[in-house]
């Protein structure tokens, strides 16, 4: 999660810096290594979801990271850019070193609870249930 959310912040805050199509590549400015159109390290608007998730022994954090990157990212487009990064920065203050993200999701929740009553609730519900990640109800 941590690097999921490295990449998602990095391309938050560079959004409105980039043009199409690099506002959704992370770390193009280091593409040789990278991989797509443009090319890059990595993306945060990937269709992965938590069937995804690799749990085996080999892992890779920053593959991994991509499901939740590209899901703080949906949070991004449906709220825009300024209510997404407060809700997720806050969302930190609820989670440790060994969160989930189904842990993760809820303090989402509870964060745009405590900052805006709830009001963006429904699309974030949408949106977990979307990659696969809880709380669903």
């Amino acid at each position: 999660m941590g690097e999921g959310f490295g990449d998602y912040f990095a391309a938050s805050f560079f959004a409105a810096k980039k043009r199409d199509p690099y506002v959704e590549a992370v770390m193009s400015w280091d593409g040789a290594l990278g991989d797509g159109d443009p090319p890059c390290v990595r993306r945060v608007d990937s269709r992965l979801t938590y069937e995804s998730f690799d749990h085996g022994p080999r892992a890779d954090e920053h593959d991994n990271g991509q499901i939740w990157s590209a899901t703080l990212w949906d949070i991004w487009k449906a709220t825009g850019r300024p209510v997404a990064d407060r809700i997720i920065v806050e969302s930190h203050f609820q989670l440790d070193g060994f969160t989930t993200f189904a842990r993760g999701a809820r303090a989402i929740l509870d964060a745009d609870r405590n900052l805006y009553r709830g009001r963006h609730a429904t699309i974030l519900k949408r949106i977990f249930r979307r990659r696969g990640i809880g709380p669903v109800e």
